[in-house]
């Protein structure tokens, strides 16, 4: 029996993930896409870099049953993860959203976008939520560390509403 990572060899996979709220705090919200046609290579680079991780910060480890989410990792964690996924072949896409010109309506629904990423084969789904959460510290804390390890990878971006944004 074949396993999820092997099921997409050599198939395009976009693989999508969100950081912020809508609503309760912060700005911005963004939705990150991942982009490649070797997702064999980013779980298993996940699962690697993840698997470490969890051995030297065992205090991690147990906040949720299979990851560690981006906005509870130390810093040194997601510095490494993102130049390790900077140097897969892929691309970066995102979308990033300023919540003072949404539509109330559309922040009601607080799971509209829910992405189970602590299913224990949705290591690239952690993949995006790292660059997620970097993308996020980018726009609503004009924090450039992290997102710096992967810039050169962003294909496209879309910030919403064009004219308005950050004003």
């Amino acid at each position: 029996m074949s396993n999820t990572s092997d099921k997409y060899s050599g198939q395009r996979c976009l693989i999508f993930d969100e950081s912020g709220n809508l609503g309760n705090s912060g700005r911005y919200f963004v939705i990150a896409c991942i982009d490649t046609f070797n997702y064999k290579s980013l779980h298993n680079v996940m699962k690697k870099k993840l698997g470490v991780a969890k051995q030297l910060f065992q205090e991690l480890a147990c906040l949720h049953s299979n990851e560690i989410k981006a906005k509870d990792a130390y810093p040194c964690i997601k510095y490494h993860i993102l130049e390790t996924i900077a140097h897969k072949e892929l691309s970066i896409s995102y979308i990033v959203a300023d919540l003072k010109y949404t539509k109330p309506a559309l922040l009601e629904d607080k799971n509209i976008l829910y992405m189970d990423s602590d299913d224990r084969n949705a290591y690239p789904v952690q993949a995006a939520d790292y660059v997620a959460n970097a993308l996020y510290g980018w726009y609503e804390y004009n924090d450039k560390i992290y997102y710096d390890r992967f810039k050169f990878k962003i294909r496209n971006a879309l910030r919403f509403p064009y004219k308005n944004f950050g004003k």
